[in-house]
């Protein structure tokens, strides 16, 4: 949950860094 908001920060490229 936690990365997901760090990630969802930075945009749609963080959110797929996420995978």
């Amino acid at each position: 949950a936690k990365h997901y908001n760090y990630y969802r920060s930075k945009g749609t490229s963080g959110y797929v860094a996420l995978k």
